[in-house]
């Protein structure tokens, strides 16, 4: 078992209030080729979907000391990994810096459990490919 941290940033795709809670929602994971040179599998996002709901406080910039939220859905989707969070009224000047676009990306840190290295002639480059993986939260 490969047990490797990693991290993906997706940018958030809309934040609003509903009945009168702080509400953000995206794509927190793709199977886009990405910074790292990874591609998550969509096997790898339909089965660790549920982590993010175990796991469900959402920390600000991965730290664990600053709880801002939690996860209320998500969902594994045509594109990706999505997600529906609530912002903590505690923390009104990240809502605040979510609304101003100042904080507007997800990024979701977990553990790649299989994965392997295979050549993605579309990109004409070698990329790893993340086939089972546990999410541990997201920022």
């Amino acid at each position: 078992m490969l047990l490797v941290d990693f991290e993906y940033p997706v940018e958030i795709a809309k934040a609003y209030e509903e009945k009168g809670r702080f509400i953000v929602e995206g794509y927190a994971a793709t199977s886009d080729f990405d910074m790292q040179e990874d591609i998550i599998t969509e096997e790898a996002i339909r089965t660790s979907a549920k982590d993010l709901i175990e796991n469900s406080t959402v920390l600000h910039n991965h730290n664990p000391d600053e709880s801002i939220g939690k996860v209320l859905q998500s969902k594994a989707r045509p594109g990706g990994l999505y997600l529906k969070i609530l912002i903590s009224k505690t923390v009104p000047d990240i809502w605040q810096q979510v609304k101003e676009g100042v904080l507007n990306k997800f990024s979701v840190r977990g553990k790649i459990l299989e994965a392997r290295k295979e050549w993605v002639a579309s990109l004409k480059k070698h990329a790893r490919l993340i086939l089972k993986m546990r999410l541990i939260e997201v920022s």
